[in-house]
């Protein structure tokens, strides 16, 4: 009796499969098997759309070997001032003085435009124009304010270790003198080291500079030749004796040290007599990363065993993490370098900084700082200044 009901679902399972398979609609089963017909259309555009990518390849690759045949000539591209990359940056600020006869006032302090081309594979230019201070040129009349190029040069980019640089360009040394502009300043007021002028902000002439990675750090170096103080250094040297100078750092990831020097043959100005100019500097910075950074610089006289001239110690402390908030404090001083009549600063004196400042955003930026003045010899006064800048 088993088996007889066994056979009989086994005969009900193959009779219920049969029907399944010959009720099922042919154009259900059509649609449930693609044809080989739509299979080869898609191959089809498959195929073209591959062919078009290797022609706008294969044009790609002509354009990008004909205009490295044009940098290896040395020829200019077709259109340079496509090259060109814009910016700059725009400075106002406001001070107050406690020193008797200074008035408290608003300053246009500085409005940058900063021009760059990648003109050639190994040629890049730089440009950096300047209008300070509210510049007013009238024909004819006097004019305010200060227009000027501050850097103008054209870099031969050779390797990291080995590039040449050619025109005016910063001081390669220190700490400030490398990052003199107001979005980069930690304070509104710059130290009396590059206030001073005692070593010349900006040069004219031939740079050697460069870079090695062994695995503690960074080492950079840089040396120039160019001309010496004087009227216009960046026209006409006044006498034979060439500036020369060069610097070596190290930078690893909680240190930078570095020292430089600089000499010059300073020819006879306003009443001073000629004399050498003969100075070394020494800097470093300790990092502890997105909390403190201790700062310090040292401007020495060569010519007399290496006395400090100038120098100064700076604490800048972030306030959170991202760093949009940092309080700064400073102490600098400067002495009595001679000759006096050559350099416009104020001698023997030491500031004292405390200041604050916000980065509202990459390119918005505002400062504050007070700044008590202790002169020898002479009445001690105060300073009040704010700064806002946008990078733009």
């Amino acid at each position: 009796m088993d088996s007889v009901k066994k056979r009989t679902f086994c005969v009900e399972i193959l009779l219920f499969i049969f029907l399944t398979v010959c009720l099922v609609p042919p154009a259900l089963r059509a649609a449930e098997a693609p044809s080989s017909e739509s299979k080869s259309l898609s191959r089809e555009e498959l195929e073209g759309r591959v062919a078009r990518l290797e022609e706008d390849l294969a044009r790609l690759e002509a354009d990008r070997e004909a205009e490295a045949s044009r940098d290896d000539d040395g020829d200019l591209p077709e259109n340079p001032f496509r090259k060109i990359k814009w910016s700059g940056y725009f400075t106002f600020g406001y001070r107050n003085s406690s020193e008797p006869g200074v008035a408290s006032t608003f300053d246009m302090e500085d409005v940058a435009l900063i021009a760059r081309s990648q003109v050639t594979r190994d040629f890049n230019f730089f440009s950096e124009f300047e209008f300070e201070h509210g510049t007013e040129i009238v024909a004819g009349g006097t004019s305010t304010g200060e227009l000027k190029l501050e850097q103008a040069y054209v870099d031969w980019v050779h390797s990291d270790a080995l590039n040449v640089r050619v025109g005016k360009f910063l001081m390669p040394m220190g700490i400030w003198h490398q990052n003199f502009w107001p979005p980069l300043q930690a304070t509104v007021f710059s130290p009396l080291v590059y206030s001073s002028k005692i070593l010349p902000h900006t040069q004219a002439g031939v740079q050697l500079y460069g870079a090695v990675f062994p695995e503690f750090g960074e080492v950079r170096y840089a040396g120039f030749v160019s001309n010496g103080e004087g009227t216009n250094p960046f026209q006409q040297d006044l006498n034979e004796g060439k500036a020369v100078g060069g610097r070596l750092s190290l930078t690893t990831r909680y240190l930078l040290l570095g020292a430089g020097w600089y000499h010059d043959r300073v020819a006879a100005s306003g009443g001073s007599v000629p004399f050498d100019n003969h100075l070394g500097i020494l800097y470093g910075t300790v990092r502890i990363p997105q909390r403190l950074e201790l700062s310090a610089e040292d401007l020495l006289d060569l010519d007399a065993g290496g006395r400090s001239i100038s120098g100064y110690v700076q604490a800048l402390e972030n306030l959170d993490r991202p760093g949009r908030y940092q309080l700064v404090q400073r102490a600098d001083h400067i002495g009595d370098y001679l000759p006096a009549s050559f350099f416009t600063a104020d001698r023997n004196q030491w500031r004292y900084t405390f200041g604050g400042r916000i980065k509202i955003s990459d390119g918005i930026r505002l400062k504050a700082d007070y700044v008590i003045v202790d002169r020898t010899g002479l009445p001690d006064y105060h300073i009040g200044a704010a700064s806002f800048t946008l990078i733009f």
